[in-house]
């Protein structure tokens, strides 16, 4: 059976830190307590979306149904191997043995490497059709 996407449940599973990154790389103003914000604590993170223009609300939708898409061990898996064809060539799996699990790396790898998390989507998307 296929992972489904359901928004609360990756805001509760993706660390505050990469959501605090996110919001600051999207000029989503966000007056959140981060330091003393508890890893559940995802309401302020959700009030901050909300009350963020609706083409914004519709893109962080978008970007995290993307990133939830290759949080899983293919995914994560491609991600590495588009970083290595990547030009420049960028090894992943250092960063990844310090990052957390599937949903962060993916999630990191988003913000500060889209085009590869981009890539890495697309051929995972084609891989499943080829091996289903």
């Amino acid at each position: 059976m296929p992972r489904q996407y359901f928004p609360k449940n990756f805001l509760r599973r993706a660390p505050n830190k990469l959501f605090r990154q996110y919001l600051a790389q999207h000029d989503i103003v966000a007056d959140i307590a981060w330091d003393e914000l508890r890893e559940i604590d995802i309401q302020p993170i959700l009030d901050a979306i909300d009350k963020a223009p609706p083409k914004v609300q519709k893109e962080t939708d978008t970007d995290f149904r993307e990133i939830f898409k290759v949080a899983d061990q293919s995914g994560v898996r491609t991600i590495i191997e588009e970083g290595r064809n990547h030009k420049p060539s960028i090894d992943l799996a250092p960063t990844f043995e310090k990052i957390g699990g599937f949903l962060e790396r993916s999630f990191w790898t988003f913000l500060n490497h889209k085009s590869i998390c981009d890539v890495a989507r697309k051929f995972d998307y084609a891989d499943t059709l080829i091996f289903e």
